[in-house]
């Protein structure tokens, strides 16, 4: 939004879109519902994009698994891991760890991107690839946002960067393994030489039986504002 505004000359964004809890948007992943009702979310127009799960499995790695005990992130996975909190953990390490979990319960920054966009539950109507965002753009202007010209493709260099990590088989196999559903669902190859998408994707038909009913029980007062049902009950009168 920071470049849409830039473009019409308008300030849209309130907040720090990566402050979850002070953002004036819907985060689908965090279930909460903040701006709209349930009706007025289902019907808007659901799009998101994805990338390369090697390559974001990698960019997650230096930048949050580090022994820095102010970050939250490292602090819960090393709780969860039982890793010392000054731990130097490899990218296998690391691997070994969220390849063993259960899935959803892996931290959302490495966990399967379907979890995260609530994939098969959420009417996506575009989910595109962030190695290539001109069918996005394309996607966007159609919905009445002004066209946005500084992108492009990922650089050719990022496979040969990416060897350095995923240069034991083992590890490689084990991200992919865990990883196996993003490729599938994504059309990305489930290896390191070509990081590029396969093709564009058709997004699911979904079931948004789940997705309305979280978004309802989200919208009750005691969840909105975190008063106990008694309290809301009290409240109204």
């Amino acid at each position: 939004w920071n470049a849409v505004d830039q473009k019409r000359g308008t300030k849209t964004l309130q907040a720090n879109p990566r402050a979850h809890d002070k953002s004036p948007a819907l985060s689908i992943s965090h279930g909460t519902l903040k701006i709209s009702g349930p009706g007025e979310v289902l019907d808007s127009v659901f799009f998101t994009v994805v990338r390369h799960p090697l390559v974001r499995l990698v960019s997650g790695y230096p930048n949050k698994i580090k022994p820095v005990a102010s970050d939250k992130v490292w602090k819960l996975y090393s709780k969860r891991y039982e890793a010392p909190i000054d731990a130097q953990l490899t990218f296998a390490e690391f691997v070994d760890h969220i390849s063993s979990d259960v899935p959803h319960k892996v931290d959302r920054h490495f966990r399967p991107q379907s979890i995260n966009i609530c994939y098969g539950f959420a009417p996506f109507t575009h989910i595109g690839q962030l190695e290539d965002l001109r069918p996005t753009a394309s996607f966007l202007e159609g919905h009445g946002v002004p066209s946005i010209e500084s992108f492009q493709t990922h650089a050719t260099g990022a496979a040969d960067y990416l060897k350095d990590y995923y240069s034991d088989q083992a590890v490689l196999k084990k991200a992919v393994t865990f990883l196996e559903k993003d490729f599938e669902r994504f059309n990305y190859a489930p290896n390191i030489e070509n990081i590029l998408p396969l093709g564009p994707i058709t997004p699911p038909k979904a079931d948004t039986t789940l997705l309305r009913t979280i978004l309802e029980v989200d919208a009750r007062p005691e969840v909105m504002t975190g008063t106990p049902p008694g309290r809301a009950a009290e409240s109204a009168d």
